[in-house]
């Protein structure tokens, strides 16, 4: 064998070892470039299915925020809705009120008011109504700008046909049969369980005491005999009041001592006076209104003496401005007694001339006081207490019966 072909196996050999070599490495990295495809389709397919995630929370979130967007301006239409609707009293009982009618009256002048069709038209709409208190404002500011008119001695006598006064200085105000909506709204800011939302209907017509009870009426009664009345101011004053004085409610007087007092009131032969049924009393309360009373608004204060407003201590009544049926402090000053004993509200869909059960174990009363915050000042809230029990914020109004 020659030096040549020894050569030429040797570099067969050597060939042939590094043929097999890189065969043997690309079939290794053929092998590791297939598992790094798999493991990056799998990581392309896990990004893909969190990118697919991603998209549904994001559509769900829009969602969701479309439906609260949705929600709150359905709220805002709700809200403006009722405002408007009650904006027509709430707007005359603010604080402005006098200033703003006078300027609307300015509107007209050189017109002689009796001729004025508008304002007559605006002051019958406001008596059908019932809306005592923006009748009122009209003739009072009418009454400024035209003191000589003799139409409004017309005017004030059309008022005067709904109320009543008897021999005791006691005013009462005609309240309408109607229907309305009893109880604390579903969405009512401090509305209690026992004050379910419920629709009432009362089919008579009713005489509601313009103002709570005065302490110089109380006494005036109680220093009476039967048959005889003394004049109110010759009777000096002594009631168990904590917050003295002629014209301030009669307070810290319980539920037994009223049905003794209302006993010799009709004993003197000056009409028939009972305490108002709750339903009854609610219903003149919200003055022909759905709303609150206090409405969704935020502060009593142009129509009842409370916490914010009251000093801590009662006030003379009819301080303040009336409802729309013209009774005055009917969420305020002092709390009135009912004739219902206290118990949850009957289920129905419409509850005709409710009067609660016939017996319990306390009695209802309603309307805020001096004392309590604006939430318990809603003409929905209801409290009770025992009938024997006084209460130096509570008080009484009175119903006439006339038939």
């Amino acid at each position: 064998m020659d030096i040549k072909t020894v050569i030429c196996g040797v570099a067969a050999l050597i060939f042939g070892v590094l043929w097999f070599n890189s065969f043997s490495n690309m079939a290794k990295m053929k092998k590791k470039f297939k598992k790094d495809i798999k493991k990056m389709e799998s990581y392309m397919a896990l990004g893909h299915n969190k990118s697919q995630k991603s998209k549904k929370q994001i559509k769900a979130e829009e969602n969701k925020r479309k439906l609260e967007h949705a929600n709150k301006e359905k709220k805002l239409a709700d809200e403006f809705s009722e405002k408007r609707i009650s904006s027509a009293f709430w707007q005359k009982q603010n604080e402005q009120n006098r200033d703003f009618h006078i300027r609307k009256l300015n509107e007209f002048k050189g017109i002689h008011i009796g001729l004025n069709k508008k304002f007559s038209k605006i002051f019958e709409e406001c008596l059908v109504e019932r809306k005592f208190a923006l009748a009122t404002l009209y003739y009072e500011a009418c009454k400024e700008l035209y003191p000589d008119d003799p139409v409004n001695k017309t005017r004030q006598a059309q008022i005067e046909r709904y109320r009543i006064t008897n021999r005791l200085k006691m005013a009462f105000m005609k309240i309408n049969p109607g229907e309305f909506k009893m109880g604390g709204r579903p969405s009512e800011r401090g509305k209690g369980k026992d004050e379910l939302w419920h629709k009432v209907k009362l089919s008579y017509g009713f005489y509601m005491m313009e103002t709570e009870v005065t302490q110089e009426m109380y006494d005036a009664v109680l220093n009476t005999r039967k048959g005889t009345i003394r004049k109110v101011d010759q009777i000096k004053v002594k009631t168990p009041a904590k917050h003295k004085g002629v014209d301030r409610p009669i307070e810290n007087i319980s539920h037994d001592e009223v049905k003794t007092f209302i006993t010799r009131l009709n004993n003197l032969d000056i009409g028939h006076y009972r305490l108002p049924t709750e339903a009854e009393w609610e219903y003149a309360a919200r003055g022909g209104y759905h709303t609150n009373a206090f409405g969704e608004f935020k502060t009593p204060a142009p129509t009842d003496w409370y916490s914010k407003n009251s000093d801590g201590a009662t006030h003379d009544v009819a301080g303040r401005h009336p409802n729309a049926y013209g009774l005055y402090d009917m969420l305020g000053n002092v709390s009135e007694w009912v004739s219902d004993y206290y118990a949850p509200y009957e289920r129905g869909s419409l509850i005709v001339n409710p009067r609660g059960p016939e017996s319990g174990k306390s009695m209802v009363y309603r309307g805020g006081a001096f004392n309590s915050s604006d939430l318990n000042a809603r003409v929905a809230k209801r409290n009770n207490e025992v009938s024997g029990e006084r209460n130096g914020s509570l008080g009484f109004r009175l119903v006439l019966d006339r038939k």
